[in-house]
């Protein structure tokens, strides 16, 4: 036999409306979850070691998240500007350098899968110290070489100094710092805050740049010709001036002369400038200047032998003809030479106009005659010799 069971209608619709209920809520559920796409996440923006750093310098944030699927697309701001970082992994090193105190923060953070991840409102603070700047380091003007000089220096946000050499690989000291140097020499100044912040600055220190002194320098002046010569040997004229410095003693300063002592000129009436200079330790110079004139003061040679006896007159006659050179003067020299040569009879005209005059022919008065020779260097200076016939 077969028997049949008949199930209740309304029980079979009960259940199946439940399942109905089930699935809406299930679906409405995951439809609203995947239409909005936020799923419960905590993202923490961190500063990385060090938070303090000084003007210009480098440090970093980081963010924290904890969930989600990297990478990530990090959006943060610094409080002026905004900033993304994409293909981001957590904790990943973002490399900042803000120029003064900031605050980072995040504004969002996106996963792999486009959902928006909660985030934290903590922040990132990075303080900002300034650097030493308006360096300023003494002395600033020249030095005397060899001299003991001490390099001090001060600086706003500067409470230490370091003096190294040019080129920053040695230090030499700690400001102030005393030393002496023989030619300009070139430091680095470190200035250092008190945040161990630094800043250099170039620092050259020169020499002595003061010109001596000199006095007493001789005026325009002649100079004799020496004696029986048509020149003369130059002076040490060093010895008549006067020198002094602000850094180099009376007795160090180099005199010299141009040209030099002992310098043979030549020629009557010849110019000649004299130069003495004076030159310190530090290479420092001055100069004084005067001209020389040469000048021939020595009187020309002249002599001869005075004829002796009388002379009758010529025959027939009531005078006396020279005969050749017997009357004229046996050496006439000069070491600047001869310009003229003259004679004059008695109280005569006095006859010549070069060094070649002679009396031969001369004719001769009856009576006592007084001859007077003269002899003219190209100076101008005479000299004469006479003899009565």
């Amino acid at each position: 036999m077969i028997h049949f069971t008949t199930i209740p209608t309304c029980d079979f619709k009960k259940h199946l409306n439940v399942n109905k209920i089930f699935i809406f809520v299930f679906v409405n559920a995951f439809l609203l979850l995947l239409g909005n796409k936020v799923i419960a996440q905590n993202c923490i923006i961190h500063s990385n070691s060090p938070s303090e750093i000084c003007s210009g310098g480098y440090t970093s944030v980081g963010v924290t998240i904890t969930s989600g699927t990297s990478p990530y697309t990090v959006v943060y701001s610094d409080g002026i500007n905004q900033y993304t970082e994409n293909g981001y992994t957590s904790e990943k090193v973002i490399t900042v350098q803000p120029a003064t105190t900031s605050t980072y923060s995040l504004i969002s953070v996106t996963d792999y899968l486009g959902n928006s991840l909660e985030i934290s409102p903590e922040t990132a603070i990075i303080t900002i110290d300034p650097l030493p700047s308006n360096i300023i380091i003494s002395p600033s003007s020249p030095v005397c070489p060899g001299s003991n000089f001490t390099i001090s220096a001060t600086a706003t946000h500067g409470s230490s100094f370091e003096l190294w050499n040019q080129a920053k690989t040695t230090q030499i000291g700690v400001l102030p710092f005393t030393t002496s140097i023989s030619s300009p020499t070139q430091y680095t100044v470190i200035a250092i805050s008190d945040k161990n912040c630094s800043a250099d600055q170039a620092y050259t220190v020169t020499l002595d740049n003061v010109n001596p002194t000199i006095e007493n320098c001789p005026s325009d002046q002649n100079i004799a010709m020496d004696a029986g010569n048509c020149t003369v040997s130059l002076p040490d004229f060093r010895s008549y001036v006067t020198v002094s410095d602000n850094c180099t003693a009376s007795g160090s300063i180099t005199l010299s002369q141009n040209p030099s002592p002992a310098t043979v000129l030549s020629g009557n009436g010849t110019t000649q400038l004299i130069t003495i200079t004076a030159t310190d330790a530090s290479n420092n110079s001055a100069l004084c200047s005067f001209t020389l004139t040469l000048k021939d003061t020595e009187k020309p040679a002249i002599s001869g032998t005075a004829p002796s006896g009388n002379r009758n007159t010529d025959a027939g006659a009531c005078t006396y003809t020279v005969k050749d050179r017997e009357f004229n003067p046996t050496t006439v020299s000069d070491a600047c030479g001869i310009a003229k040569l003259t004679y004059k009879i008695n109280s005569g005209t006095e006859v010549g106009t070069d060094a070649t005059t002679s009396m031969a022919g001369v004719v001769l008065s009856k009576g006592a005659n007084l001859i007077t020779w003269t002899a003219y260097d190209n100076s101008g200076n005479t000299s004469t010799w006479g003899f009565t016939i």
